[in-house]
């Protein structure tokens, strides 16, 4: 039965978010609170199961200077917040994270931080990394708990921030079922899934595409993600690209992932990919960037390689493409990887059982 007395605003930046990833997770908190869903687009979300609450967030610098809805938003944040002790404000994604703490900060709420990747592990840039790990100790004096998903974030919550927190297997997996493989294949498919943004490593299969096919000549590269692709699209188009096919995000993206040869993930930073958790699961084995995250799922040699530069990526796929038994080797280890802990409803009791006790 749900504690009507006890709110609990569930904070997130886009629709797709939640319907891709979080909405089991509403389902099994809202047996203890009273669920508000608060993001940009309430209208995309899938359910009607759950009280909505619109709230403009400012995503790119045309939002920041519209300083009208800039300030309703800070009105609402601030009547949600202020004397809302008993309530949870449960923040996803560092944008609405950082909003929601700023605006809140004087009110001291019970605000518990979902890292889905913390921005200071991006590893190209040194003084962006350096900034926001200043933001992130500034916004810790308004944070209660914190909820990471991979060891580097967790260690740096409990040594730096000094604050409660716990660790689970990423936002869960549903369970394993079967799916049928395309067995008349004529190409060797690299896949890659991931919204299209600069910091997923697009642009370096782009950059090495020529290289990879001149190692792979039945080369076919798909890509699945939401947002934008039409540059990325121009590109392949310009440089006259033969089988790369860029794709929107599919809902029912297991029956296009079993088909991979293997997955490739050059993102420069994550949490704990959904993605590369998913291909394990059904024996995909991954080619991923050595960053957080990746390195608590991918061990070289056993179920895929990490890289350091754009020379060791190639070096893998090459590897991974001349020897089917290396494939086959790393695809059963890769099946093992994964066990009942990366489970929805592992990694949502977890949760429940946390943010109870706030």
């Amino acid at each position: 039965m749900i504690n009507k007395s006890r709110k609990l605003y569930f904070f997130f930046a886009r629709s797709i978010t939640f319907n891709t990833f979080l909405e089991s997770m509403a389902k099994r908190l809202r047996e203890e609170f009273h669920i508000i869903l608060c993001a940009k687009d309430t209208e995309k979300i899938d359910t009607n199961k759950f009280q909505k609450k619109k709230i403009f967030i400012p995503l790119n610098f045309l939002d920041l200077i519209n300083f009208k809805k800039l300030l309703a938003t800070i009105i609402t944040i601030n009547q949600i917040t202020k004397n809302a002790k008993k309530n949870v404000i449960f923040c996803h994604t560092p944008a609405i994270s950082h909003l929601v703490r700023i605006i809140s900060f004087f009110n001291k709420p019970n605000i518990v931080y979902f890292v889905h990747g913390f921005r200071f592990n991006d590893s190209r840039n040194f003084i962006s990394n350096y900034f926001f790990k200043v933001i992130e100790i500034i916004l810790s004096l308004n944070t209660k708990y914190y909820i990471t998903i991979n060891n580097s974030d967790f260690e740096f919550v409990k040594k730096i921030l000094r604050k409660p927190v716990i660790k689970i297997s990423g936002v869960g997996l549903e369970r394993k079922i079967k799916i049928k493989k395309n067995k008349q294949k004529k190409h060797f498919l690299i896949g890659m899934i991931g919204a299209y943004k600069k910091n997923k490593g697009y642009h370096v299969i782009i950059k090495n595409y020529s290289k990879i096919k001149k190692i792979i000549p039945n080369l076919k590269i798909q890509t699945y993600g939401y947002e934008s692709n039409y540059k990325l699209k121009e590109k392949i188009k310009m440089n006259k690209f033969k089988n790369f096919q860029i794709n929107n995000f599919e809902k029912k993206i297991l029956n296009k992932l079993i088909n991979f040869d293997l997955l490739l993930h050059p993102s420069f930073r994550e949490g704990l990919s959904v993605s590369i958790m998913q291909s394990l699961q059904y024996g995909v084995p991954v080619i991923a960037r050595n960053i957080p995250g990746n390195i608590d799922l991918i061990k070289n040699n056993f179920n895929g390689y990490l890289f350091d530069n754009e020379r060791e990526m190639i070096h893998y796929i090459k590897k991974i493409y001349l020897s089917k038994k290396l494939r086959n080797k790393l695809s059963n280890n890769a099946a093992q990887t994964i066990d009942t802990s990366y489970l929805k409803k592992t990694v949502n009791e977890k949760i429940l059982k946390f943010i109870k006790q706030i």
